[in-house]
């Protein structure tokens, strides 16, 4: 949702997920080390959210035979950026959930800020449980029959992932470089955070960035509309008791802006 908000803002260029550094995919490092003449289908071999993303490009090619993964990444973004918002004075991406990469991009940007966006566990595992079940065409583990193993094999996928996030969240907590928002805030105090969020990165408020854009029935078409609140408390009609015990029985392993959750 960050994103979104953010995209209203004149100064900021946000990109989308890339899949260009998901660390369960060598892809785009098979492709760097590839013939200097690739094929367009070796480029499309990346992700479909990159060829997306690089579909403007006319130059991409040329930019991924430089191989150096930071010099491929720095000339997409700020290319990308040119064509869309040539005005932007920050550049920033969207990485997945699972995102390992952070280090190494502290490294190549020293300066750079971080905005992580945190959501209750319960509400998470609900979320991607309707999503990979109920969403006709989105099941992740189409192999699974059984409703039962179905849902503990997509809660087990995300409590790993969030016990991963944890140790980043825990590692960048206390850094000046970094802000924490909850979701849930996000959605009660919706001008409040977002100044939080501008102040973080100096720039403007203004009430655009109360009205985001969200995809309509075509994939292609979206739609303004303001914060939704309808969704903060999904999770406790959705997510079974025995679900919920387990998604607590992980709080050992959870950050504590997590764990705050649990607290009421």
């Amino acid at each position: 949702m960050t994103k979104q908000i953010l995209d209203n803002h004149f100064e900021v260029y946000t990109a989308p997920e890339l899949g260009f550094y998901n660390p369960y995919s060598k892809s785009v490092y098979k492709y760097l080390s590839n013939t200097d003449h690739p094929a367009v289908e070796d480029l499309k071999k990346i992700s479909p959210k990159f060829i997306q993303f690089t579909e403007e490009l006319n130059n991409v090619n040329t930019i991924l035979k430089k191989k150096e993964p930071k010099t491929v990444f720095k000339e997409l973004m700020f290319q990308k950026a040119n064509i869309n918002k040539s005005e932007a004075k920050i550049i920033g991406a969207k990485f997945p959930f699972h995102f390992s990469f952070l280090s190494k991009f502290k490294r190549w940007y020293p300066n750079s800020k971080i905005i992580f966006l945190v959501r209750d566990p319960r509400a998470i595992c609900s979320s991607e449980i309707i999503m990979k079940t109920k969403i006709k065409g989105s099941s992740k583990f189409p192999i699974l029959k059984s409703d039962f193993v179905n849902r503990k094999t997509i809660m087990l996928y995300v409590l790993i992932q969030m016990i991963w996030y944890s140790i980043i969240l825990k590692k960048y907590s206390n850094s000046n470089d970094a802000i924490i928002i909850k979701y849930e805030n996000l959605l009660s105090n919706s001008e409040g955070e977002i100044k939080r969020l501008c102040n973080f990165l100096s720039i403007a408020y203004s009430d655009a960035l109360l009205q985001i854009k969200v995809k309509g029935s075509s994939y292609n078409r979206e739609q303004t509309k303001g914060i939704s609140k309808h969704s903060v408390e999904k999770w406790k009609h959705n997510l079974k008791p025995d679900e919920k015990f387990l998604i607590k029985l992980c709080k050992p392993f959870y950050s504590k802006v997590y764990n705050d959750y649990f607290s009421s």
